[in-house]
Parts: structure tokens; sequence; C-alpha cells
């Protein structure tokens, strides 16, 4: 697969490590900005879904039932 990739790269073992480990990187930069385009995107769609869900009290009753 190398080899038609950079075919420049025959005979050349520490150009072509140099050249693989690039392309990892670059993979992994890509993926991690595409997983933080997804999630910025999934918290914009669910972005007040429960807006009114609980009532204006809800807290207060939660704090009154936690123990100290």
């Amino acid at each position: 697969m190398w080899r038609r990739a950079w075919p420049e790269l025959s005979g050349r073992p520490g150009a072509l490590l140099r050249r693989l480990i690039l392309a990892g990187r670059n993979t992994l930069v890509h993926k991690d900005i595409e997983m933080s385009r997804a999630r910025r995107e999934a918290i914009a769609e669910t972005g007040g879904a429960l807006t009114g869900v609980f009532g204006s009290d809800h807290l207060r009753g939660l704090r009154e039932d936690w123990p100290e």
C-alpha cells in the first residue's frame, strides 16, 4: 500500500517511517477534530431539551433531602 502512496520512498526505510508516523499523527488529529465537532453538535441539538421539566423549587427539595 505504501508503495502506491509514496513510490519515491522505496529503498529509504527511514524516510518511509517518518512519513508513516506523520500520516498516523494526521489521522489522529483529524479524528480528534471530527469527534469534537460531533460532540459540539450533539450538545447544540440537545441543549434546552429539559427546560421546564423540573419545577422552580425542585433543587430546594433535593437539598432538603440531602444529608449534611
